[in-house]
């Protein structure tokens, strides 16, 4: 993924993102969101029964969205296509969830599917 270096710090940092999909009735759906950054690859987890995941099915577009908190004028806006694929070990949640410093069983019950989103750039735009 070709970020710009002046905006890497934005996806290494544990900041909450936004993560807008495309409603069937094509209304924009956001949603806060944590992820990771990793060997040039954005994923979040989601929940395999939210709508997101839903949206996603129908129209892998997604808008991620990260403002920095110490300066509100600067972002990284990254359009592009998601890819979906199950998460059935928890892998990408786990280290997510790690990463941020949270505990999985506070947010999932037992059993909730999980599902990776990784998003290819179409776009970067950055301010």
């Amino acid at each position: 993924m070709d970020v710009p270096a002046s905006h890497v710090d934005l996806l290494e940092g544990t900041h909450t993102a936004a993560l807008s999909t495309i409603s069937p009735s094509g209304a924009i759906q956001t949603t806060a969101v944590w992820y990771l950054f990793d060997e040039g690859r954005l994923q979040v987890s989601v929940q395999a029964a939210r709508k997101k995941y839903r949206n996603l099915l129908a129209r892998p577009q997604v808008t991620f969205f990260v403002i920095d908190p110490a300066s509100p004028y600067r972002y990284l806006e990254i359009r592009g296509t998601a890819h979906l694929a199950e998460d059935p070990g928890y892998e990408v949640r786990d280290r997510i969830f790690d990463r941020y410093g949270l505990d999985p069983a506070r947010i999932d019950a037992a059993g909730t599917g999980r599902i990776a989103i990784t998003i290819a750039p179409n776009t970067i735009n950055i301010r």
